[in-house]
């Protein structure tokens, strides 16, 4: 079965195709005119004669009406020595489609399975695959200071492959302001699988950075949840500051008993206001199974 994270990998490229000119020009990786355009293409790549093979992503690179490169993307989560065999038939498939180069990129998080991505793949006498892959050794730790210069893929991949790091807060800040600007479905799967297997304190940190207010807020999705609550007027001084303080100590609460909110959810504590409310919610925090427990009597 597909899982949520290789889906994840595949659909930052689908939706930002652009990135992976990024990608490609960082592993030393020319991939043909800085003008041509990057277009999603067609992923199936079966030849005549053996069963369906199918590819994660493939994206032309297109200059005037004529495609001038083609790349097959693949999203690798775990040593498969299946792809060693199926690989190359996807590059031959598609050379023979397109009649212009071709190249074999792989994204994965784990260093392990980069390190065995990278090995290269003998066909024959004179006839080998060295697959390009982007994994924590190569792939740079993207931090608030360069998170408008690079596209949001690159900087969204960084969080996921560099969250483990012994210093992963730059990352994961910068990470969250990528998120924001993602469509609320993609934000909230992004978020929950960056959050996934954090420790409680770098889990926090990133729920904060999703409502940090010094930063402008991209999408509709999020000025939308980030106003809900407040419609009615702001609290000023010392209201305002103790339903900040209880709001943190919920999210505190629920983070240590591992039942941590969803980016919606954490958004919509966030916001409230209402002190009597979130004391509600901080009573229901000690024995409820779920946030949305938590909050389902005030929903």
């Amino acid at each position: 079965m597909v899982s949520a994270l290789h889906e994840l990998l595949i659909e930052l490229l689908r939706a930002e195709p652009e990135a992976a000119r990024h990608l490609l020009l960082a592993l030393g990786e020319s991939f043909a005119p800085a003008s041509a355009a990057v277009r999603v293409a067609e992923a199936g790549l079966t030849p005549a004669g053996p069963p369906e093979a199918r590819a994660d992503l493939v994206l032309h690179l297109v200059a005037g009406d004529r495609v001038v490169r083609g790349v097959v993307i693949e999203a690798q989560l775990r040593q498969d020595h299946r792809k060693r065999f199926a690989w190359p038939l996807y590059l031959a498939a598609l050379h023979a489609r397109l009649q212009c180069p071709v190249l074999l990129l792989v994204l994965t998080p784990k260093l392990k399975v980069a390190r065995w991505a990278e090995r290269e793949i003998q066909l024959g006498p004179g006839f080998a695959l060295r697959p390009l892959v982007v994994g924590p050794h190569n792939h740079p730790r993207i931090t608030l200071a360069e998170v408008d210069a690079v596209p949001a893929a690159v900087t969204l991949l960084s969080g996921l492959i560099h969250k483990h790091d012994p210093d992963p807060e730059p990352v994961l800040r910068a990470a969250a302001v990528a998120a924001s600007r993602l469509d609320a479905d993609h934000g909230a799967l992004y978020h929950d699988l960056l959050a996934a297997d954090l420790s409680a304190g770098h889990r926090q940190l990133l729920e904060a950075q999703m409502d940090l207010s010094k930063y402008t807020w991209k999408t509709d999705f999020a000025r939308t949840h980030r106003a809900e609550g407040r419609e009615e007027g702001r609290l000023e001084g010392r209201v305002e500051g103790e339903a900040r303080g209880k709001a943190d100590a919920l999210v505190t609460i629920l983070t240590a008993r591992g039942i941590g909110p969803s980016a919606s959810e954490h958004v919509r504590i966030a916001a409230e206001q209402d002190v009597g409310r979130l004391e509600r919610w901080l009573v229901r925090a000690l024995t409820a199974t779920s946030a949305a427990d938590v909050l389902a009597d005030d929903a």
